[in-house]
């Protein structure tokens, strides 16, 4: 007898447990989760992804919505993993810290935001994840990936140069450092552009460099928005020469100073081989803007 009431209590505890996992681990797959959808509004959200420049600021915008038939909300969070991790987050424009893990009656249901989030200044991929839960347990998430990037350097400085014909009177060189003309007995350290006319001839603005400057001739390059970044790369896409033949008003070449990593996109004003000023038969003159 005593056996028998072990046995059947023993297998009352099995049923018991059996019941209780089987409440625990089913799910009903079919039940409504809440909704959360989360918006970039300076930048965009492309594949869930975004690419800036270093020091941008992200506005990110979200509506968290309870399910129909579902509970209310509970919680709601930004987790972050990366190159850019900010702890803690600043506040969002409605003034609450996140994260949230009660949100109050007056947003349980639904849950509109704005959070002004520094993208960083350290390069490299940054992962935020947003996160609603509600009374029951049951969360939507949404990831976002931020790639910050070297940001382009432009080119703000600008400069107007001139040079004559070598032969003349006046001085026929340029030094794009120093911002200056050069003439014959001055160093050829500093002639970045120097007239090739030979005595007698014709002014056709033509030059060359003494020092390791190099030039590209890029007409389609967008001079007035120049940056480091993109005269690096046109000038690596053409094909370098230390002289340059018969320029032409608003020819446009990317000046590689020296052998350095150090660009000066220049723009040809005018080309005048009449120019007299310097009140002798080798006449002529070049005029031109540079950006650097």
């Amino acid at each position: 007898m005593k056996k028998f009431i072990f046995y059947a209590f023993s297998m009352l505890i099995a049923f018991s447990t059996l019941s209780s996992c089987k409440e625990e681990t089913d799910v009903d797959p079919d039940k409504p989760k809440p909704t959360l959808s989360v918006t970039e509004l300076t930048e965009g959200i492309t594949n869930n992804a975004i690419t800036v420049e270093a020091g941008t600021t992200l506005v990110f915008r979200w509506n968290a919505v309870k399910a129909g038939g579902g509970k209310d909300l509970q919680s709601f969070t930004i987790a972050q993993q990366g190159a850019n991790v900010l702890s803690p987050l600043p506040k969002t424009t409605t003034g609450r810290d996140l994260p949230l893990t009660s949100l109050p009656n007056s947003i349980e249901t639904q849950y509109i935001d704005t959070l002004l989030l520094p993208a960083g200044n350290n390069l490299g991929v940054t992962v935020y994840t947003f996160t609603v839960t509600d009374k029951e347990g049951l969360s939507t998430a949404v990831t976002v990936s931020v790639t910050v990037e070297e940001g382009e350097t432009a080119l703000e400085d600008e400069a107007n140069g001139q040079f004559y014909h070598v032969s003349g009177s006046l001085k026929g060189a340029f030094d794009l450092i120093l911002n200056q003309e050069v003439g014959a007995a001055d160093p050829d350290a500093g002639k970045d552009l120097a007239n090739t006319n030979a005595a007698g001839s014709p002014f056709t603005g033509s030059f060359e460099s003494k020092n390791g400057t190099q030039f590209v001739k890029a007409n389609s390059y967008n001079y007035e928005n120049a940056t480091l970044q993109s005269a690096s790369t046109a000038f690596n896409a053409g094909t370098a020469s230390s002289s340059v033949s018969n320029p032409a008003a608003n020819d446009i070449y990317i000046v590689k100073l020296r052998g350095q990593a150090a660009y000066v996109v220049l723009k040809v004003t005018s080309v005048d081989p009449d120019n007299n000023e310097c009140s002798c038969n080798n006449k002529g003159k070049i005029a031109f803007s540079y950006k650097y």
